[in-house]
């Protein structure tokens, strides 16, 4: 119980000398956060949560997006340099086929199929002359 009293002061003095830890120069920086102290890797950029268990401070990873986005930037660097150097080495895009004769013949019959289908119906449905 008494080492918790010992930790519980080093916190409460961390937190309330955080302003002056925050501003120190050196590796590392802190801030007195809800729960304990932020403490910056000024070299890295890592974050952690340092919180009072037992006599000492102990701190814990704090989840960061940054490295997946990293990723995801890095991943994308290198799908487009890809992309560059096989439209500079004259592509493989896609080419449009134009249809054959009999593919156009072939629709044509049915366009016209359906015209005089459409003609008769109206044809038929028309009202007789007034």
């Amino acid at each position: 119980m008494r080492c918790w009293t010992i930790a519980s002061l080093i916190v409460s003095s961390c937190l309330i000398s955080g302003a002056a830890l925050a501003q120190s120069a050196g590796r590392f920086t802190f801030q007195p956060v809800e729960g304990g102290m932020m403490r910056l890797d000024t070299q890295t950029g890592h974050v952690s949560l340092c919180t009072g268990a037992g006599v000492q401070l102990v701190c814990r990873s704090v989840a960061d997006d940054r490295a997946a986005l990293d990723e995801e930037i890095n991943r994308l660097k290198r799908e487009n340099d890809s992309l560059r150097q096989t439209v500079a080495k004259g592509g493989t895009s896609p080419r449009l086929s134009l249809p054959s004769d009999e593919d156009i013949d072939k629709a044509m019959g049915l366009f016209e199929k359906m015209m005089r289908r459409m003609m008769r119906t109206f044809k038929d449905e028309a009202p007789d002359k007034i």
